[in-house]
């Protein structure tokens, strides 16, 4: 076996994804070895870390509903997702907003993408109807206080785009 193989497959392992060489004795014997396990939790435990601290928002969303640790697990057996630790939140969320989650989560996920695409300099005109007051969403996710109690219903307009010389925009529909 070549090295390129070799680290394809080790990758392929980590990855819990499909090896090339499945016949290989050596690629065989690291797939049924205990180390292996540890090294998958670990890399695990750093993406997860990586998408708390990059999407913070949906994070702390998804752990009030007690659904994070599900969303993540169904994100990393469902996507090839990237190695670059600049790409996997992003990643995560568009995998968020493409699921048929909740309102309120697919509206976060959006919101939190678009600023992310904000900061990085894409240009962007995003328009997200939410169906309750959003900054005490958003007060709330960065506090860690969010609860479905505290909740204001009503429509409002949530644009983000480039061209405002603000963040964000809200306009209140109804209430």
């Amino acid at each position: 076996m070549n090295l390129q193989h070799l680290q394809t497959d080790l990758c392929a392992l980590i990855k819990s994804r499909q090896i090339v060489n499945k016949d290989d004795e050596y690629i065989c014997n690291i797939n049924l070895s205990q180390h292996l396990i540890l090294v998958k939790k670990i890399a695990l435990w750093w993406r997860k870390i990586q998408i708390e601290n990059s999407c913070r928002l949906t994070a702390n969303l998804l752990k009030s509903k007690n659904e994070f640790e599900i969303a993540l697990s169904d994100f990393f057996n469902d996507v090839k997702y990237s190695a670059f630790r600049e790409e996997i939140y992003i990643q995560f969320l568009q995998y968020i907003t493409s699921k048929n989650a909740d309102a309120l989560t697919v509206c976060v996920a959006e919101f939190e993408l678009s600023l992310i695409q904000l900061k990085l300099n894409q240009h962007i005109q995003k328009f997200i109807t939410w169906n309750y007051e959003p900054y005490q969403i958003i007060n709330d996710l960065l506090k860690n206080v969010f609860t479905e109690n505290t909740l204001i219903q009503g429509t409002y307009l949530v644009e983000i785009s480039t061209e405002n010389t603000e963040l964000f925009t809200v306009k209140t529909l109804s209430h």
